[in-house]
């Protein structure tokens, strides 16, 4: 082994700390909105989850039970509670600083020392640690979004306007395929994405690019919240007590032309951009106005790995999949048992491909993200498919 692993997840470390430097100080332990926990919770947890698996699950030592843990284990530290138990700044910086240091250097040892440990096989820890950091660093574009939201913009106004476009159709065919789902072999996975395994798939067709900023306003003018035909019960029933009418970040200016809250400020809503910032229950509303549906999880994942010849777009929002999120035969919990496990439920959804806010780390075509079918805050959208 060599000191890659130890240099980039120190890269990952000052990754997320650039980025929630971009949040004020005083900020740092409020709550923006409540599926997402402050900012000076994020950059704790990672450090701590980091010193969990390096200073523990590594050597064995046992752990003491302390407020770390009753902060940063989220199964013992409820959402609304996190901004109360947080340390003040100068203490959770010189924190994360000297065990992000001390972890530094007991995995420098390891690697040098070629221990056996299963964990480090493949580099696989590291890998892990480094990519629960991405995750963290999208959740702290969701967390900036939502600051912004909170802002008055009511004086903005577009230099731009936007023009409905009616939904393009899927216009990649694909006949009835035997096919791999799951991460290749010999490549870093989550538990969830593994074993790699075959599937038997029938005739579907698929679009080529997500649906975009133009399309969806397309539908919003088409009475797509207000027509009852486009949505099933439970949709129905979650649409009349959220009272939404738009993707989340979509607002009106002093001319009644829409743009959006990114990057925390306004912007010119782009039509040919991939519309984000929508539930499920909005994703499926949508597919049955073009006449679709959503693609279950196995199809996108074929669609994508036949990139090479069907130039298919994908990584400009979350993709909302037909299917519940769900374990592939076989599957066996790792490297401890609550990643996956609990969120098999047949109350959460599967997204794939990513955002413009996904570190290209976990863009691979076998990430499985999932959320219950309300979040409007992932960054996702959905792509149309169809039955042959």
């Amino acid at each position: 082994m060599n000191a890659d692993p130890i240099k980039q997840l120190d890269n990952s470390y000052q990754d997320i700390l650039t980025l929630a430097v971009t949040v004020p100080a005083d900020q740092w332990r409020l709550q923006f909105h409540s599926d997402l926990s402050p900012v000076g919770w994020h950059i704790g947890h990672c450090v701590f989850i980091e010193s969990y698996w390096l200073q523990h699950m590594l050597t064995g030592k046992p752990q003491a039970e302390n407020d770390l843990q009753n902060l940063y284990f989220p199964w013992l530290s409820p959402k609304h509670e996190r901004a109360r138990k947080l340390p003040e700044l100068h203490n959770l910086i010189k924190t994360v600083k000297d065990h992000h240091k001390q972890n530094l250097d007991l995995l420098n040892n390891l690697i040098e020392k070629n221990s056996p440990h299963r964990l480090l096989e493949n580099n696989y820890l590291p890998t892990f640690l480094i990519q629960h950091y991405c995750q963290h660093i999208e959740t702290l574009q969701q967390i900036i979004l939502y600051k912004t939201l909170k802002s008055d913009w009511s004086k903005h106004e577009c230099t731009s306007s936007i023009k409905p476009a009616k939904p393009r159709l899927p216009v990649i065919n694909f006949r009835p395929a035997k096919t791999k789902t799951g991460c290749p072999e010999n490549t870093f996975s989550y538990d969830n994405e593994i074993p790699r395994h075959e599937n038997n798939i029938g005739a579907f067709s698929i679009a080529r690019q997500t649906v975009t900023n133009s399309e969806y306003l397309g539908f919003m003018e088409s009475g797509g919240y207000q027509d009852k035909s486009f949505w099933d019960h439970e949709g129905l029933d979650w649409l009349q007590k959220s009272k939404c009418a738009a993707p989340i970040h979509w607002r009106k200016d002093l001319n009644n032309e829409w743009y959006c809250l990114a990057r925390g400020e306004p912007e010119n809503l782009e039509p040919g951009t991939a519309v984000y910032g929508i539930s499920h229950f909005e994703a499926r509303a949508f597919a049955r106005y073009a006449g679709c549906r959503l693609p279950t999880e196995i199809e996108w994942e074929h669609a994508v790995a036949e990139n090479k010849t069907n130039d298919l777009d994908i990584g400009q929002a979350w993709e909302w999949c037909q299917n519940y999120f769900y374990p592939y035969p076989g599957f066996t919990a790792f490297p401890y048992e609550n990643y996956s496990k609990p969120w098999f439920d047949n109350q959460h959804y599967t997204l794939r491909g990513g955002s413009i806010y996904t570190d290209t780390r976990i863009k691979r075509a076998s990430f499985r993200n999932f959320y219950t079918p309300e979040k409007k805050h992932v960054f996702a959208g959905l792509r149309l498919a169809s039955s042959q």
